[in-house]
């Protein structure tokens, strides 16, 4: 767990929602660890490790 990133599955794997409901929530900027930033017609999506994990223990 020493990487920064995590990507969308994993993310979803752990939040225990949907691949695509992660994906719009970060677009919709509802959770305060990724970002979905537009390129041309598609998004790129980071998600904090880190953030992630403090945000499931409620220290968000």
């Amino acid at each position: 767990m020493s990487e920064a990133k995590v990507d969308i599955k994993e993310a979803a794997e752990i939040l225990g929602c949907t691949q695509q409901f992660l994906r719009v929530a970060l677009q919709q900027n509802k959770f305060p660890f990724g970002n979905a930033i537009k390129t041309s017609s598609e998004y790129t999506y980071y998600i904090n490790r880190g953030r992630l994990m403090a945000w499931m223990k409620g220290e968000l």
